[in-house]
């Protein structure tokens, strides 16, 4: 694609060629009311159909295009783009001693609400999870003898969305809402399911595959 400063020379040129004698220096007239004017608009029309050629091979520019661009393409297949997801997991609350009297972990309505954490990243923060179910450690709890805790297990959700939620066996660690005669937490198993929102380059592969065997992926059909 020719830049700003060719499509000018190539102007003014062209007048030279037809009027030699014409002033075509900077602030002459011909250059402030023809050659600089139409320079730009030839400049921006040039660039915006080079974005038309990346629209209509959008498989081969994706990671050129903008969003909400690609948004526009998939919506015209009837394709969503992959929405950023929360992890999940399961935290094990603990006890040092056999309750006397149940203790409830979580909301008087059942949905949870506790705050559990990992311990600080380098950054100095860390990644929150939230309870989803309300949960009792209670007389009857059995002593996990590998631990040295009396344990009860709650489902978690992390407070954020993306692969960053996504952490190791151990690494939620801290209560972040304090419980009378819970002592601390532990998640046995690794918290997963978090995703990035899926990149263009992905975006673009499953709108390739929606519409393998149609005749849709039309010049009119992409950009409408």
């Amino acid at each position: 694609m020719r830049d700003l400063e060719t499509i000018k020379n190539e102007i003014i040129q062209d007048v030279y060629t037809n009027q030699p004698n014409v002033d075509v220096t900077d602030g002459s007239v011909i250059r402030d009311i023809m050659i600089d004017p139409q320079s730009i608009q030839i400049y921006f029309l040039e660039q915006q159909i080079e974005y038309l050629k990346q629209l209509s091979a959008f498989v081969l520019n994706a990671e050129n295009l903008d969003d909400e661009d690609l948004d526009n393409i998939g919506k015209n297949f009837n394709v969503e783009r992959g929405a950023a997801t929360q992890s999940e997991g399961t935290i094990t609350f603990r006890a040092t001693s056999l309750p006397t009297a149940s203790i409830r972990i979580g909301n008087i309505d059942g949905t949870g609400g506790i705050s559990v954490k990992t311990q600080n990243l380098e950054d100095n923060t860390s990644i929150n999870f939230i309870t989803t179910e309300t949960v009792y450690l209670t007389p009857q709890t059995e002593f996990n003898t590998e631990s040295g805790y009396y344990e009860v297990n709650a489902h978690i959700k992390s407070s954020i969305t993306g692969s960053i939620s996504n952490v190791s066996i151990g690494s939620i660690n801290t209560l972040g809402t304090i419980i009378t005669g819970v002592v601390g937490c532990y998640n046995y198993i690794a918290a997963t399911g978090g995703n990035d929102t899926e990149s263009n380059i992905d975006y673009a592969d499953d709108i390739s595959v929606a519409i393998q065997g149609t005749n849709n992926n039309t010049y009119n059909g992409i950009l409408k």
